[in-house]
């Protein structure tokens, strides 16, 4: 995955915590979606420990799937929203290159709000996800 040692990464293996056989292909989907944005929103946590930070946008591919934008408000803790047309982030950075390469300034960025999921379980497996990232392993 993303935080892996590519040296040692042939040897490593994935493995779902708790899996039980009443989970489907869709459960399956959807964590892997949580793991993700639980990464980026811990992440985010540590960043959130510098000055200046009141506001996430987000932007990329990524987040044009309809989970994924509510999923990180959920868990993010401040403020979350996404260009009103997604996607362009790319084509965005460049135009912003070409517009202070000629000194004209660069027109702002229109965004939406993102509602966070309502979901009461998120903020406990978001726990969960933290909890087991410390390396703190609960036996069952």
């Amino acid at each position: 995955g993303a935080s892996c040692d590519l040296g040692t990464a042939w040897s490593l293996t994935g493995s779902w915590h708790r899996l039980k056989p009443f989970h489907t292909a869709r459960d399956l989907s959807r964590s892997i979606l949580e793991g993700v944005i639980f990464n980026l929103a811990y992440l985010v946590e540590i960043l959130r420990t510098a000055p200046g930070a009141p506001a996430i946008v987000l932007s990329g591919n990524g987040f044009l799937r309809p989970l994924a934008a509510p999923l990180f408000a959920a868990v993010a803790g401040v403020p979350v929203s996404m260009p009103s047309e997604p996607g362009l982030a790319s084509l965005r950075g460049a135009a912003i290159c070409a517009y202070r390469a000629i000194g004209s300034p660069v027109p702002p960025l229109k965004t939406d709000l993102v509602s966070p999921l309502a979901d009461f379980h998120i903020p406990e497996r978001y726990a969960e996800y933290k909890r087991l990232r410390s390396g703190e392993f609960a036996v069952d």
